[in-house]
This record gives C-alpha cells, sequence and structure tokens, in this order.
C-alpha cells in the first residue's frame, strides 16, 4: 500500500505480509527553459542633423575605443534596479574639426511586463514600446545631457534608439537615431533535485542568428542556499569554437517567482564566434515544475517534493522496512494499529546518507500494523 500526502508515506503489515512500493523521491530529469543574456549593447553609427542644420554623426564603443570601432556599450547592472549602459562615444560634425572620444553614460528602461528580473529590452519574446531615459556625457571636461528614446519589436533582436546630446559649446544639440542589435542564447536546463543542490545540463544555442558555432554545453550544480537563493560555483560550457569555455559567477542566483537569474563572467574568451568582449552575461532560468504545489519551484524547493517511500518486508524473521527518500534527509519513523489520526506512536529518526535505509523496527509478531515516515 502507498500514500502521496503532505510529506507522509506508509505501508501496511498484514500477517508478516511485504507491500512493495517504489524507489527515489528526488526529481530527475525535469526541464526548465534557460537563457544568457548578453551584457552589452552594440550600435550601429546614426545620423542626425544639429540645431543649425548641420550633418553630424554618432558612433559608440566600449572603453577605451577599440579599432576598429566597435559600436559596442557595456552594461551595468550593479545598481539593482536602476541598469545603464556605458563606454565612450564620438560624434564628427563640420563644428568640431578634430572629434575625440569622450565619456557617456545613459540609464536603460527597465520595464519588465512578464516579471522575470530581465529588462524587456534584453529579452527577444517581448517588445519594448518607445521608452525614455536620460544620462549624461563628458565633453572637453564639462558635462552634458542626453536623452534617449528606446524601441524594439517582440521578436527581433534589432532595435532603435533616439539620442539626443545636449551639451555647451562648440557644438549645440543634436539628434540621432543608431539602431541597436541585442545578444542571447537560449536554450533548456535538465536538472535533479537531492537534499541540498540541484544539478544536471544545460543547453544553450545563439537566438534569432543561429549558428553551430554560438552552441554550447555544460554541467552544473547549484547549492541551494534557501527557497529564494541559489549559489553556483566557477564552471565551463562546451562550444563548438571554443574548447571549455569558462566562467565564474559574479551574483548568487535570486528568484522571483518562477524565475531565477544570476550574473556569469566567461574567464578565457567569449560564446563560439562572438566577438571576445562578449564576457559578462545575465543568465536567466524559468522553472514551472512545483510538484508539491507550494509556490516554490521544485529548483529551489528546499523540503522533498513528494513523501517517502515505503517498502515492507522479513528479513531472517525480523520485519525490515525500507524508507525511499531525499538522499541528506531525516524522516520520523512512526506505527499505528490503525489509521486513526491519533493513533500514531513513536518517533525514531530515520537519516538518508543515500535515498535509501533500510531499518529493523521490530514488532513483527504484531498481525497488523500500519508504518509511515514523515518530513520534516
Amino acid at each position: 500500500m502507498r500514500c502521496l500526502g503532505n510529506g507522509t508515506g506508509f505501508v501496511r503489515q498484514v500477517l508478516w505480509g511485504a507491500a512493495v512500493i517504489g524507489l527515489t523521491t528526488s526529481l530527475r530529469g525535469a526541464v526548465a527553459d534557460v537563457s544568457w543574456f548578453a551584457m552589452m549593447l552594440r550600435f550601429a553609427p546614426g545620423d542626425g542633423r544639429d540645431a543649425d542644420g548641420h550633418t553630424v554623426t554618432l558612433v559608440l564603443d566600449t572603453q577605451p575605443p577599440s579599432t576598429p570601432v566597435s559600436g559596442l556599450l557595456t552594461l551595468d547592472a550593479s545598481n539593482g534596479a536602476a541598469w545603464r549602459a556605458f563606454g565612450f562615444y564620438l560624434i564628427t560634425s563640420p563644428q568640431v574639426p578634430v572629434p575625440r572620444f569622450d565619456d557617456v553614460r545613459v540609464d536603460l528602461p527597465m520595464t519588465d511586463a512578464n516579471a522575470d528580473g530581465v529588462p524587456d529590452l534584453l529579452e527577444i519574446g517581448q517588445g519594448l514600446s518607445i521608452a525614455h531615459t536620460g544620462g549624461i556625457f563628458e565633453i572637453q571636461g564639462q558635462t552634458g545631457v542626453v536623452g534617449a528614446n528606446w524601441e524594439r519589436a517582440a521578436g527581433s533582436a534589432l532595435g532603435r534608439c533616439v539620442f539626443t546630446f545636449t551639451s555647451y559649446p562648440p557644438f549645440p544639440a543634436s539628434t540621432f537615431t543608431n539602431e541597436f542589435t541585442i545578444t542571447t542564447l537560449n536554450g533548456t536546463l535538465i536538472y535533479e533535485t537531492g537534499a541540498t543542490h540541484t544539478t544536471g545540463v544545460v543547453n544553450v544555442a545563439r537566438s534569432i542568428q543561429p549558428s553551430s558555432n554560438e552552441t554550447g554545453t555544460g554541467a552544473f550544480s547549484f547549492t541551494r542556499d534557501n527557497a529564494d537563493t541559489l549559489s553556483l560555483p566557477a564552471g565551463a560550457l562546451n562550444f563548438t569554437a571554443n574548447t571549455a569555455l569558462g566562467y565564474r559567477v559574479d551574483s548568487q542566483f535570486t528568484r522571483a517567482g518562477s524565475h531565477y537569474r544570476g550574473i556569469v563572467t566567461c574567464t578565457n574568451g567569449s560564446p563560439g564566434t562572438l566577438d571576445d568582449r562578449f564576457r559578462s552575461w545575465l543568465w536567466g532560468i524559468t522553472v514551472t515544475a512545483d510538484r508539491d504545489q507550494n509556490g516554490i519551484p521544485d529548483f529551489s524547493d528546499v523540503a522533498p517534493a513528494f513523501p517517502p517511500e515505503l517498502q515492507l518486508d522479513l528479513v531472517a524473521g525480523q520485519l525490515a522496512l525500507t524508507v525511499n527518500g531525499e538522499s541528506g534527509a531525516t524522516y520520523t519513523l512512526q506505527s499505528a494499529m490503525t489509521l486513526d489520526v491519533t493513533g500514531w506512536v513513536g518517533g525514531v529518526p530515520v537519516a538518508l546518507a543515500t535515498n535509501r535505509v533500510v531499518v529493523f523496527p521490530g514488532g513483527a509478531t504484531v498481525p497488523c500494523r500500519f508504518w509511515r515516515a514523515i518530513y520534516p
């Protein structure tokens, strides 16, 4: 006999008989969605006109500028809910005969319609209507103001940003339209849970612009600190164009509903054939499995998701009770003559070093008895 209730499994002992129950309670082979979001945006040069009607061009680059110009701005998420893009800008104009690169910092729109902790700006499946942000830039030792209007259609990696630079002389306010591209790696994460760890394999591939060179796979092992926080040690993904692309974890993974996210940095290159500056990534995981329906996905649920299962045998004249459950968990073994709610006695702790243990509780001469193991 088997019962699957809230943290409880039981069997019935009848005339020395045996009730055969299944094996492990750990979750195996579950699948979650995973995405790696590049912490960089690539901007194409943008043309515009200043207030005097002159043709001007805006190009952007990382710090320090590269040759040729990359168009990349780095994303900074260190301020929690306020992300920003930073790097260098260069404006060519008849009024600036010798242009030079200088600093620019622009806030990102933080709209998050699906509440997964990833700004819609970076998530291909989420569109972004015109959203206004601000920022600052440096020019000849002085500070100017940047306005930015962002937009991108859902399903497209290509978006558009209209920048307005307002500063002191040598040039008046100028407006530019620059297209930008987001870069993501999407895939699946196959995992299983134990008492303290969630382990498995992650597989990711280039989104929108598929290429076998951007397909990667690797093993992982999260430590569940609590239901909302997980720790991940340094690891590696194997891409077609790389051998063991290593990464370190810059922050713990945190949960928001069924979504988890953390930031990792590639330590010896960039995924596949991507520009070598694509080192920092936001790793997002979405999990729907919640077997005990307590609102915490199985991926980080600290308690066993299913109750223990029991197997009853007679071994050398003794009653042998096999407890199958979560490795590392401790259950309480109780017995009763009937299934009356108040009839359970005993409180023997049973610790599982693995996911299976055999105990000899005695009582084989009693013609009928129920046994159960409860958690916690």
